[in-house]
């Protein structure tokens, strides 16, 4: 029963309880926000607009308030926030940092306080948005609850009408973080089982306006003409069918349904994810641009791992365990363990020296495929593939190292060996799982 700790950002020594950490060079901020706009993060989650961004430059380095961002304080927390982001996301993974992503979100996270004591801003919408793509388990549930709030109170959950009367693109920006938002939301409550905290039914889910060119949708294009914003589109689509299989599968009243009505769930929402899968063009077809093959290895693991997510909880289903072989070919347990190893598979074909970020977004996918994979070893261990399962396990664990560089934030540090220690443990439990069969067959 003890409550479950990740590793959190290291403290301030005691003689720097005071030391505030300077604002970056105004160059060095311009260079990361042109490299960032650049990055596959920038093009899946738009969470920053230029326009927008250059009032809270004003508001944080020259104290010149605005409409647009009317706290210091928030202001400040906002720079801190995109540089933890981008030193992230949009550097060279295994160049040196002069200040490291930890630090700065160390600062942006010792500002909260005096942000909060301000009114809500569109600077601390973006800094919490911001915040909560990366850290421990809890600082992430904190943030992501706190941008929820901001965005309903900034009115993002309504889709704006007035937009010509909206030189900034401010209410369409707002709109993209309450979007942002709902995915993080629908992953993390996924991921964790916890109850979601955007509440769909006070949500206007009127999709980004599009634009039919050539069979290719765009969005947005003359409000964001330096983004592809097909790709944030294809992942609301996703967090919309996530949003469905949290509530039709994983829920309180989910969970209590009858056979019939899970397997007519499961079906529905197998239907729902086909649909969506089929709507998704193959990125790196549509730009020579090295980044698209990343959105397609995203999107390709998340679709297996909503695969199994949906087919996982037929195991729920007390008829078919009693009078069926759930593991038989085509059987709703059955692709569940083949979508696992797809998701394994697919994590193999990264790059580390180019995509090592991305392992902070398929962690959980990782952990719970392995899972997967190990449950259907411990039901027959003596079958064949499961000497394919146990090879395939060892090979991911070998290739999670790889994508730790000398700069690395803590918080991932932690959650990479956390996980790690976890499916090594699988493993090992597995492989002896298939000695004890072998030597009690033998006897």
């Amino acid at each position: 029963m003890r409550p479950i700790t990740w590793p959190r950002l290291a403290r301030k020594r005691d003689g720097e309880v005071d030391r505030r950490l300077s604002l970056p060079d105004k160059s060095l901020l311009l260079e990361q926000m042109e490299a960032f706009q650049k990055s596959i993060c920038a093009q899946i989650l738009p969470m920053v607009n230029q326009a927008c961004f250059e009032y809270t430059i004003r508001a944080a380095y020259e104290k010149e308030l605005s409409a647009i961002s009317p706290g210091l304080s928030s202001a400040r927390v906002c720079i801190f926030a995109f540089m933890a982001l981008s030193s992230f996301f949009a550097g060279q993974p295994h160049f040196d940092n002069i200040v490291t992503a930890d630090e700065y979100a160390r600062e942006a996270q010792d500002l909260l306080p005096d942000m909060l004591n301000e009114s809500v801003t569109l600077d601390g919408l973006q800094a919490l948005t911001m915040l909560a793509t990366s850290g421990d388990m809890l600082s992430i549930e904190l943030m992501l609850s706190t941008a929820t709030r901001f965005v309903f109170h900034l009115q993002g959950n309504v889709y704006p009408e007035d937009i010509e009367s909206d030189p900034l693109r401010a209410k369409m920006h707002v709109r993209n973080l309450f979007w942002i938002c709902f995915i993080l939301d629908k992953i993390f409550s996924l991921r964790t089982g916890l109850q979601p905290f955007v509440d769909v039914m006070n949500c206007d889910l009127t999709l980004p306006r599009m634009l039919s060119v050539n069979g290719q949708l765009e969005s947005l294009q003359p409000f964001y003409p330096q983004h592809n914003h097909t790709m944030f589109l294809t992942l609301i689509r996703l967090g919309l069918v996530q949003s469905k299989i949290y509530h039709g599968l994983y829920s309180f009243s989910a969970q209590r349904q009858g056979d019939a009505d899970l397997l007519a769930t499961i079906r529905s929402l197998d239907i729902a994810l086909d649909e969506w899968r089929s709507s998704v063009p193959t990125f790196s077809d549509l730009s020579i641009h090295n980044n698209n093959r990343m959105a397609d290895f995203l999107f390709e693991m998340q679709y297996h791992y909503c695969m199994a997510a949906i087919h996982q909880t037929s195991s729920r289903c007390t008829a078919w365990v009693r009078n069926q072989d759930t593991r038989a070919a085509g059987s709703s347990l059955a692709l569940s363990v083949a979508a696992s190893r797809s998701v394994l598979r697919k994590f193999l074909e990264t790059d580390p020296q180019r995509e090592g970020q991305f392992l902070l977004f398929c962690l959980p996918e990782l952990s719970t495929s392995a899972i997967h994979l190990f449950s259907n070893i411990l039901m027959s261990p003596l079958e064949d593939r499961s000497d394919t399962d146990l090879s395939l396990m060892r090979v991911v664990l070998e290739h999670f190292r790889k994508h730790i560089w000398r700069q690395t934030p803590t918080t991932f540090i932690a959650q990479v060996s956390l996980v790690e220690e976890f499916m090594g443990d699988l493993h090992h439990l597995a492989e002896m799982a298939i000695l004890k069969a072998r030597r009690e067959s033998e006897h």
